[in-house]
């Protein structure tokens, strides 16, 4: 603080600290976690899906085809319906995987954007503890100028005066 206000250096320290504190995480980044968080919850997607299906509707038409008589198509038909709930399991665990792997990239994701938010917050308190200390300096060094002036002024009067 200047004799009467501010100084252009506390002005330019104050101005210099706003836009320390006003520093965020890029958008892009923000945008980035948040997209990651809605991933987190989906797994195989409905085209993956939907082929499976229909893999699983020609084998089982093609093996229904290949069944010609009835005594064959009674024989047959279990294995084709195994075959199905094996096709249907697999898939099942396919997408259990996926959305496992998904949350792991979440929570991945989730732990990246915490630290760098937590390495942004360590920065702006440093750079506020930073500009404090240096007040604090100032203000000391300010104070032992003004005592040493009041020391000699002191010192001054109390020398005898020569007759």
């Amino acid at each position: 603080m200047g004799l009467f206000g501010p100084s252009k250096l506390d002005k330019q320290m104050s101005s210099a600290m706003n836009s320390i504190q006003s520093i965020s995480l890029s958008p892009e980044m923000r945008a980035a976690y948040n997209q990651s968080q809605m991933l987190a919850t989906q797994g195989m997607d409905a085209a993956s899906k939907q082929l499976a299906m229909q893999e699983n509707a020609r084998m089982q038409a093609a093996g229904f085809g290949a069944l010609r008589s009835r005594r064959s198509l009674l024989a047959g038909a279990p294995g084709l319906y195994a075959s199905s709930n094996d096709l249907a399991l697999r898939l099942a665990a396919q997408d259990a995987m996926m959305r496992r792997e998904n949350q792991i990239a979440g929570i991945q994701t989730g732990m990246q954007f915490g630290q760098a938010q937590s390495e942004l917050d360590k920065y702006k308190a440093e750079a506020r503890y930073n500009e404090l200390a240096a007040k604090k300096a100032r203000r000391a060094q300010t104070l032992s100028g003004i005592l040493s002036g009041v020391g000699s002024i002191a010192a001054a009067a109390l020398m005898p005066i020569p007759r």
